[in-house]
């Protein structure tokens, strides 16, 4: 089946590491040239290098705090004046504070907020003009699991990730007659080093081996594992390419079975 995604431009935020890094190397080795952007220099370079050791694509990072519109901003132009425009946008920067509710400050929520929802809205906005000019491109969202399945120990997050998916639905009917396509990518327990350092602190604030702690938190994973950074990047190469040209507004859940809401 033919992809249409060789020669395509992408930008992946928060590119530098785990999931995000996956999708950007996914991306490269279809023929994507790939923009990534983080706010440490140095896993961006290191980023790089790997990307062009495995691909012949080109590559352009842009170190970016995405709470700041103003560098924002700067990024997406750099990004975008080195590969000759953007085509695919792929929102992956957040993450957030985990907890009893009680415990969570005001700056545990609005650093969520903004680190992860804002983030987004920010990179849209400022990738959107190219786009528009260009009459297409693809926009996907990377949320979690617990925007669709509230936790009581991740409030943040999950009402962060809701507010994601509400946000693709609307973007999606606004920017589609541009032929521009807005969806979302939902995963559940993926083995990064966010989810090995979960694994660890569980672990040590129970007092039990991490084997234990692994399995009770894979507990409700009817698939009996976490998934891989790649096993996302797979479902993002299909909501990037020509294959998913009728998905529309779409949350596309990856989680081995763990969500049960429909």
């Amino acid at each position: 089946m033919i992809s249409g995604l060789p020669g395509k431009t992408a930008l992946v935020t928060g590119g530098s590491q785990g999931i995000g890094k996956a999708l950007a190397l996914a991306l490269a080795h279809e023929g994507v040239n790939i923009g990534i952007c983080a706010r440490g220099k140095d896993k961006l370079e290191q980023a790089m290098a790997e990307i062009k050791s495995q691909t012949n694509v080109k590559v352009a990072i842009a170190p970016a705090d995405c709470t700041n519109p103003h560098e924002v901003k700067t990024m997406v132009g750099s990004i975008a004046g080195e590969l000759g425009g953007i085509d695919i946008l792929v929102n992956c920067v957040g993450q957030a504070k985990a907890g009893p509710f009680i415990d969570l400050t005001d700056d545990d929520w609005l650093q969520t907020i903004n680190l992860k929802l804002m983030a987004a809205v920010r990179v849209t906005r400022e990738v959107l003009p190219y786009m528009m000019r260009a009459q297409g491109g693809r926009i996907i969202m990377i949320g979690g699991v617990f925007g669709q399945q509230p936790s009581a120990f991740s409030l943040p997050m999950g009402v962060v990730n809701a507010g994601l998916f509400n946000f693709t639905k609307g973007l999606a009917q606004d920017v589609v007659k541009h032929n521009i396509l807005v969806n979302a990518v939902s995963p559940g327990r993926v083995d990064t080093p966010l989810f090995q350092q979960l694994v660890a602190r569980q672990a040590q604030q129970q007092k039990i081996a991490p084997e234990q702690a692994l399995a009770d938190i894979l507990r409700d994973v009817p698939i009996g594992r976490a998934g891989t950074a790649a096993e996302v990047a797979n479902v993002v190469l299909f909501l990037a390419s020509d294959l998913a040209s009728y998905m529309v507004g779409e949350v596309v859940t990856v989680d081995g079975g763990w969500t049960k809401c429909l």
